[in-house]
């Protein structure tokens, strides 16, 4: 077999990866620095000794991690960023053009941060099957109150955020299901729970959950929901779909990376201004902006053909999870050190 002389290859780069301290963010970083470690990339705990650093971070924060941290002004600086619309917020522009490169999750994403700097590109979001241990399912089935015969949605969700639209969910759940006993939605909060006791049939999980019960969720219910405006990738869509689970889901924005009719039930939608609600809440957004709305109707159709279909078939399962393919962390790693090269 060939050998490759490593005098071809340029130097691997050492790698300082500052993570941020959002759910979400931190859990795909989280998930990239296993994939760096996974290629044999060195990583560094501490700026100085750095070839490159990643700030994984919201870019507000990037003056003061900065001012911090003067040893990072003379590194290489990747900001790996996201956005949820296709208009970057104006007071992200500064931050930005401190750093080299930026990174960011999707081309929906992309699209935002191309608009105004030229050194953008696309590293996925890794997704992989989580394993569950039998004490968790056991767990998390409690939770549940989980019976045989009884169909369950689910959604993973920050239920004060109007980006999500857990209102509109709820809404649709209950005008199409209220009356079937054997139908339920699951809603696993975090941050600031809702109280949600008095909704029929719907199930409220409030807890912080381990990976290892967010896994046991995956596998216990049907069907993953979102009703979501828009989304910079969407991991909890994502993770649903390498169970081999259907999604139904707002055919919109960065879960398109990997949506389809083919895999999953994407719904139609109407583009409008970004809420009131949502601009008072993170004024970042600005009504300027545009969101989808998704379409009710058509939400709920999709919601009622799954729920007639029963779920998947053991074949069609294997098929949406392969769908994912793509996005496993080996897969990823190889675009990482591309990136750095």
């Amino acid at each position: 077999m060939h050998q490759h002389s490593s005098c071809t290859r340029p130097a691997m780069k050492t790698v300082h990866y500052r993570l941020s301290a959002y759910i979400s963010h931190r859990t795909a970083g989280q998930a990239y620095i296993r994939a760096l470690r996974l290629a044999g990339v060195p990583l560094a705990e501490r700026p100085e000794d750095a070839d490159v650093v990643i700030l994984h971070d919201d870019p507000l924060n990037y003056p003061i991690i900065l001012k911090n941290n003067p040893a990072m002004r003379e590194k290489k600086l990747v900001a790996y960023s996201v956005w949820e619309t296709q208009t970057l917020p104006e007071r992200y522009l500064a931050p930005l053009a401190l750093v080299d490169a930026i990174w960011t999750c999707s081309p929906f994403s992309r699209t935002a941060f191309h608009a105004a700097f030229g050194n953008v590109s696309l590293v996925p979001h890794i997704v992989e099957r989580q394993k569950t241990s039998p004490e968790d399912l056991a767990l998390v089935a409690g939770k549940l109150g989980r019976r045989a015969d009884a169909f369950y949605f689910y959604t993973i969700t920050d239920s004060v955020n109007p980006r999500k639209n857990l209102r509109g969910l709820l809404e649709v759940f209950l005008k199409n299901f209220l009356h079937d006993p054997d139908v339920f939605l699951v809603v696993k909060q975090h941050r600031h729970a809702l109280d949600l006791s008095g909704l029929k049939n719907v199930i409220a999980l409030n807890e912080i959950y381990t990976p290892s019960r967010m896994a046991a969720l995956h596998q216990l219910c049907h069907c993953y929901a979102s009703m979501h405006h828009c989304e910079a990738w969407g991991l909890p869509m994502s993770e649903a779909l390498a169970v081999g689970n259907p999604v139904v889901a707002t055919g919109y924005s960065g879960n398109m990376t990997y949506m389809s009719p083919d895999n999953s039930f994407p719904a139609g939608f109407t583009l409008s201004p970004v809420s009131g609600d949502m601009c008072r809440l993170i004024p970042l957004f600005t009504p300027a902006m545009r969101w989808a709305d998704p379409d009710p109707g058509h939400f709920g159709h999709l919601m009622r053909t799954v729920r007639a279909m029963g779920g998947y078939d053991a074949a069609t399962r294997r098929r949406v999870a392969d769908s994912m393919l793509p996005y496993r962390a080996a897969s990823i790693a190889d675009i990482l050190v591309e990136r750095l090269r």
